[in-house]
């Protein structure tokens, strides 16, 4: 037995219980359930029957091939794929490369009666065996297929699990921490994803609450969840636009919200950004839930207030300060991440390393279990970052006194080489590389001991981060010069020091050289 590390799809005839028995895997392995029409519905706004009947069966199939391509791209979870979703053989063949194909198959008679009375819409005109024999091979390359006939959901899920080799994830007790300076409760926990909903119930009635999620994880978490309503934002930076705020005060006025309404964010730091600069300015401001659903937000960009929009101009150009009452960080929903996604977030666990020392020695022995997503070790150490970032933030919430400038570190050269890549290396990655030119520089000046470098390199190295930029010099040197922090004579950097981060000015060309020491290694 195993845990899950890449995506279970259900498929089977219209009428087997796809939903109802992913639904019920996916609580068992304590995953999140992906539904792939009813991800389609959320996006387009309309019913698959409306779909249908309005643009066609064709547009249907593009809209839905596109979930299940995002969905192939998605690490431990549990997708219900529509009856016809595998017919087109390029889809097939995506599914079967990316994931773990089980079948539910249900007699002809028994299908009569459950679709009795509720027609669906692939079915006008055509009757169900032929409809049938039409998608017969497209199910046919499934792993497992089962006889759903006459058994019970969860009698079901607990059989895939048994003949997949799969065992669940262990349940992590929720654990709450409170920062009084900001308002704010922390609650990390893991188990089944509907888990996530708990605390923000405690807070508020979710018939109160208002959910903004992006095209992947609105479907994931926030569907069937009786709240005023779900507005979906773009993935990515894509969301951070004046025109998608826009549209979600239309949103807001549109489900009647109230000065007493509350605006949860579900999603990575580009949702977080957004919404909670929409809720923050909407009606002089409501009030905010955060539940970040990426390492790297859970770790760091939930908790610091900070949200806003990008300008042609630049980055976060238009933004307010706003603390959300309430921050949940469920460990479980970390499993869908990609390794992509999921690294960027050990990217910034290895700034806050470099802030604390008791961290940097927890950190060097957790890695091996925080690579393989060991819950409990996840916990611990969102847990730890929460900590250390809320220590400064506390001290100066609104960014007023530089007191937050620490947080910095590994920023400067880490936002120069993701720029100069055109934003294809991860944040994470960036901040990682950019802290080994932070220390050779902190060594150079003396700040540091020699002895770092080599210890930082086998942290890095342990968690699969980069340890040498990438880029040439001549490549990041504008965009390193155009940073914020960019000062007449020089650049203000952050710099690992003895007891604790440290701020100085340095010349380009000192900048240069450490940056030159790393990458010759």
């Amino acid at each position: 037995m195993r845990g899950i590390d890449r995506p279970v799809f259900i498929t089977g005839f219209m009428g087997t219980g796809k939903s109802t028995v992913g639904r019920e895997l996916a609580r068992l392995l304590g995953v999140p359930f992906l539904d792939t029409d009813r991800a389609v519905e959320m996006r387009s706004r309309m019913s698959v029957d409306q779909i249908f009947r309005v643009h066609g069966e064709a547009r249907f199939r593009q809209m839905e091939a596109q979930v299940v391509r995002e969905a192939c791209g998605l690490r431990g979870c549990v997708v219900a794929l529509g009856g016809g979703s595998l017919l087109d053989r390029r889809i097939r063949d995506q599914v079967a490369s990316s994931g773990r194909l089980v079948c539910l198959e249900v007699p002809l008679e028994e299908l009569r009666r459950r679709l009795a009375g509720s027609p669906r819409p692939p079915m006008a005109g055509v009757s169900l065996e032929e409809l049938m024999d039409r998608r017969r091979e497209s199910y046919a390359g499934a792993e497992l297929s089962l006889d759903g006939g006459d058994r019970s959901p969860a009698d079901l899920a607990r059989e895939v699990a048994d003949r997949l080799g799969l065992q669940p994830i262990p349940t992590v007790p929720p654990e709450r921490l409170r920062f009084d300076a900001l308002g704010l409760e922390v609650v990390i926990l893991g188990g089944a994803a509907e888990d996530l909903w708990g605390p923000v119930a405690e807070l508020s009635e979710l018939g109160e609450a208002f959910v903004v999620g992006d095209l992947l994880t609105g479907p994931m978490f926030a569907s069937g969840v009786a709240c005023r309503g779900v507005s979906l934002v773009p993935r990515g930076e894509g969301s951070k636009e004046l025109s998608v705020a826009e549209g979600l005060y239309d949103a807001f006025c549109e489900a009647g919200l109230r000065r007493s309404s509350w605006v949860v964010m579900v999603g990575g730091g580009t949702v977080g950004d957004v919404g909670a600069f929409a809720g923050s300015t909407y009606l002089r401001g409501l009030r905010l839930v955060q539940c970040p659903t990426t390492l790297l937000s859970q770790v760091d960009s939930a908790l610091g207030g900070k949200c806003g929009v990008n300008r042609p101009q630049g980055k976060n150009l238009v933004g307010t300060f706003a603390f959300p009452s309430l921050m949940v960080c469920h460990v479980g929903v970390l499993m869908s991440l990609s390794w992509d996604h999921f690294r960027q977030g050990l990217g910034e666990m290895a700034k806050y390393a470099l802030m604390d020392r008791e961290f940097r020695g927890w950190l060097r022995v957790a890695a091996g279990d925080l690579r393989r997503r060991d819950p409990v070790a996840l916990a611990m150490g969102v847990r730890r970052c929460v900590e250390i970032k809320a220590r400064v933030v506390e001290r100066d919430p609104f960014e007023r006194l530089g007191v937050r400038e620490v947080l910095n570190l590994g920023h400067t050269m880490g936002h120069g080489i993701e720029a100069a890549s055109g934003f294809r290396v991860g944040h994470g990655d960036a901040v990682a590389a950019g802290l080994m030119v932070d220390l050779a520089l902190s060594v150079r000046l003396g700040l540091s001991d020699p002895l770092e470098i080599e210890e930082l390199k086998g942290l890095l190295g342990s968690l699969g981060l980069p340890v040498v930029p990438c880029g040439e010099w001549g490549e990041l040197e504008g965009y390193v010069l155009r940073d914020k922090k960019a000062v007449d004579g020089g650049i203000r950097m952050v710099l690992p020091g003895r007891c604790g981060p440290e701020v100085r000015v340095v010349s380009v060309e000192e900048l240069r050289r450490a940056f030159m020491e790393v990458v010759r290694g």
